[in-house]
């Protein structure tokens, strides 16, 4: 595998585990220890319905969508920054 091929890959790879991990940040969801809906101290929500209807605990749930749209961020920086290291072999060719 050439030099050039090699850096045309890694913004794909990069691409692709960005969009995976933006898939997992929309899916994630962590059950609730129980079924009341409703606002905990100091008004903050704690258990809340999602558009299926489950009861999900809502600063858990919000807690893993940071970290999986965090890793997605990262991820599409690194693309943008192997796209332009393949651009710039690209031109040097």
């Amino acid at each position: 595998m050439t030099l050039l091929k090699f850096a045309n890959a890694g913004p794909a790879l990069a691409a692709f585990l960005s969009g995976a991990f933006w898939i997992m940040a929309a899916r994630a969801k962590i059950g609730a220890s129980s079924e009341k809906v409703g606002v905990g101290w100091g008004g903050i929500p704690v258990n809340a319905k999602d558009h299926t209807g489950t009861v999900v605990d809502l600063l858990q749930t919000h807690a893993l969508q940071s970290k999986w749209n965090s890793r997605a961020a990262s991820m599409s920086g690194v693309a943008g920054m192997l796209g332009g290291i393949a651009f710039l072999f690209q031109l040097m060719n």
